[in-house]
């Protein structure tokens, strides 16, 4: 059995799902071909499946008790690559139609409630999450991102930044340290282990 919750939604969109609706309950009773009472009203869903509709209003006449109308999940995935065709949409990144999808929009849209600070609660009501256990994943890959950029760079940046921070020590020194605090951290320091040995060392060469 379907379940339901109520959520706030802004008085614009509250008049499209509205318009959508008096749309589906018109649908069906231009169908069975009278008006429908204020409960089966209730029972047409916003969204129908209006191939499968024409056929149970012949050999069901409880359709509306169960779910069979409701429109298919894909219905979503139509209506957007819709949008994006007739708007033309294009991708800054590929210069081609946007590629999007409705399960790339909910990974967009929880994405960005991470990086503004909202916490797994939140995220998962506005995804209709029924708990935090799948959108914490949100909050770890923003998280893990910044996490390997860091580490990225301060490798890379690393021997620059201790020369602007020291200074070059002699002309005649060739090689500079090339590594990052937290790896050589794997090796504890250890003074027995030369650098020069260690398989994140990378020389460089200075005129």
């Amino acid at each position: 059995k379907l379940q339901y919750r109520e959520l706030p939604i802004i008085s614009e969109v509250a008049s499209i799902v509205q318009l959508q609706a008096n749309q589906s309950v018109r649908f069906v009773e231009q169908t069975l071909g009278k008006t429908l009472d204020d409960y089966n009203k209730g029972q047409v869903p916003v969204f129908l499946n209006e191939e499968i509709l024409l056929d149970l209003a012949i050999i069901d006449s409880n359709f509306l008790e169960s779910n069979k109308i409701y429109a298919k999940p894909t219905i979503a995935n139509t209506a957007l690559k819709n949008i994006i065709n007739t708007e033309n949409l294009i991708s800054n990144r590929t210069g081609s139609l946007l590629n999007a999808t409705p399960r790339r929009l909910r990974y967009t849209i929880a994405t960005m409630l991470a990086r503004e600070g909202h916490n797994a609660n939140t995220i998962a009501e506005l995804l209709d999450h029924s708990s935090t256990s799948s959108t914490g994943i949100y909050i770890k890959n923003l998280a893990g991102s910044v996490e390997r950029i860091d580490s990225a760079v301060s490798e890379q940046l690393s021997f620059v930044a201790d020369i602007f921070m020291n200074g070059i020590k002699s002309k005649e020194k060739k090689d500079f340290k090339f590594c990052s605090s937290r790896k050589c951290e794997s090796q504890n320091l250890n003074a027995s282990f030369p650098c020069d040995k260690c398989v994140f060392f990378m020389p460089v060469d200075i005129d």
